[in-house]
């Protein structure tokens, strides 16, 4: 079984911090130790059964886009968007889905600083915490963001797990 270096953030009793832009004076651009863990890498499309949005939080399902050039911001916003929120809909019976945002994470065009490009992130971690997921439903819904934060979601439908080739 293959096996990656997973790099983690490591306990610490300070809030941890890393500045993406160049930090106050006399400030270090982080305060964060890492806790590197050698793992087991599976391919969770042999899982049997296989993953679900209820039971692992996420599930597997086939999509083949239309668009030819994954790096082409227009292309991205014009049929990708549609691509995500329609195959997010279909797979949890949503009935409105809104596309965010994408980020390029490529070392290679961002060592070359082509714009948009970023580099990898190579920590383990989640984009949204408790408090800033609320504040971008806030962000981009606008005078609907109070009523999509304050109505749970009470339809849960049986979702199909249309597999992968």
């Amino acid at each position: 079984m293959p096996e990656s270096t997973l790099n983690y953030l490591a306990a610490m009793p300070e809030r941890p911090y890393y500045y993406l832009v160049d930090p106050p004076p006399d400030t270090p651009v982080r305060n964060t130790k890492g806790d590197r863990r050698t793992l087991p890498i599976h391919d969770a499309r042999a899982l049997t059964p296989p993953p679900t949005l209820d039971r692992e939080g996420f599930a597997l399902v086939h999509h083949a886009t239309a668009v030819e050039d994954l790096y082409d911001p227009t292309a991205i916003h014009r049929v990708y968007y549609k691509e995500m929120e329609t195959l997010v809909a279909n797979a949890t019976g949503a009935t409105r889905v809104t596309a965010l945002d994408f980020n390029v994470r490529c070392q290679t065009r961002a060592a070359r600083g082509e714009r948009g490009a970023q580099e990898p992130v190579r920590l383990v971690h989640n984009d949204y915490t408790e408090r800033s997921g609320p504040a971008r439903v806030r962000d981009l819904m606008g005078d609907e963001a109070e009523a999509f934060l304050r109505k749970p979601s009470t339809h849960r439908p049986e979702r199909a797990n249309p597999g992968l080739p």
